[in-house]
């Protein structure tokens, strides 16, 4: 099993809605009792129009009809995915879902790899060593979100958070 927008279904003709983050895909994967693969895709928010037109021309809702989704743009899009492909959005909590998903890479790892790491010797350029670290007892622990903006998070357990500071 694949996600449902593997096989490059995501791109329109011109490979302008998305990109398919390959080098980041997690194989055999088992999440809630089925097995596949995950794939990472990103596209710009201002080429959502196409990528919902594309999700009703390729007969999305007829593999899934509900998909998650997080940040203002779940909000700001709700209303195309329902009127335009016939999918409807289950809001997730962006702040949580990071958090979980940090958590989980950290469990699966990258294609067996450990994905989290930190370097020792930082400041000097001919000790410093990339060392992988596990999250098996992470907290409390400060988290940094960089993205559109940036948050910072100071958490004390996986349900159990406050952002700290960030921009707004």
């Amino acid at each position: 099993m694949d996600t449902v927008l593997s096989n490059n279904l995501y791109l329109d003709t011109k490979g302008k809605t998305g990109v398919r983050d390959v080098h980041l895909e997690l194989r055999n994967l088992t999440m809630c009792g089925r097995t596949g693969n995950l794939h990472f895709i990103r596209f710009p928010t201002q080429a959502m129009p196409r990528f919902i037109q594309m999700g009703r021309d390729k007969n999305f809702s007829s593999l899934h009809t509900t998909l998650c989704a997080t940040g203002g743009g779940a909000y700001k899009f709700e209303n195309d995915f329902r009127t335009m492909a016939d999918l409807e959005l289950l809001k997730l909590d962006e702040l949580d879902c990071l958090i979980r998903g940090l958590l989980f890479i950290d469990r699966v790892g990258f294609n067996g790899h450990p994905e989290c790491y930190y370097f020792q010797n930082p400041s000097d350029p001919h000790s410093c060593v990339k060392k992988p670290c596990n999250l098996d007892n992470p907290f409390p622990m400060l988290l940094v979100n960089i993205g559109s903006g940036v948050s910072i998070l100071a958490v004390y357990s996986e349900n159990d958070y406050k952002r700290v500071t960030g921009t707004r």
